[in-house]
């Protein structure tokens, strides 16, 4: 049941990150010279970090996207550590969640922001 819901979560989080500014370098080279990349709004940067936490917590989840930088772990999946590791997480995204004004955030950020907060209660309730 756990393994379906931080399957379900990175897949949602993926989704919902497919639909954000670019998240994967914090600069880029153009013609010899350095640019910043946009920085993210709290919202997205949630969904950034809460991402990159779920792959290190998970590195199987990581592979299925093709990601292969954890490649050479296999992961803690039944221990009390890696179940309060995923408490720690989730109390600590919804912390960061509820500290988002979401009525200052977009239509499509306010879906988004429902349902990253749906996700997290379930896996927190899950676990």
């Amino acid at each position: 049941m756990r393994m379906a819901l931080n399957f379900t979560k990175t897949l949602l989080l993926a989704t919902m990150l497919a639909s954000c500014t670019s998240v994967a370098d914090t600069t880029t080279q153009k013609e010899g010279t350095t640019q910043q990349a946009p920085k993210l709004s709290p919202l997205h940067q949630l969904f950034a970090d809460s991402d990159e936490a779920s792959l290190k917590l998970s590195p199987i989840s990581a592979l299925f996207r093709g990601d292969e930088r954890y490649m050479g772990e296999f992961g803690d999946y039944i221990t009390d550590d890696f179940v309060q590791a995923q408490v720690k997480l989730a109390d600590e995204e919804n912390r960061r969640l509820q500290a988002i004004d979401r009525k200052s955030l977009s239509p499509q950020d306010q879906i988004a922001y429902d349902v990253f907060a749906y996700q997290n209660l379930m896996a927190r309730e899950g676990l």
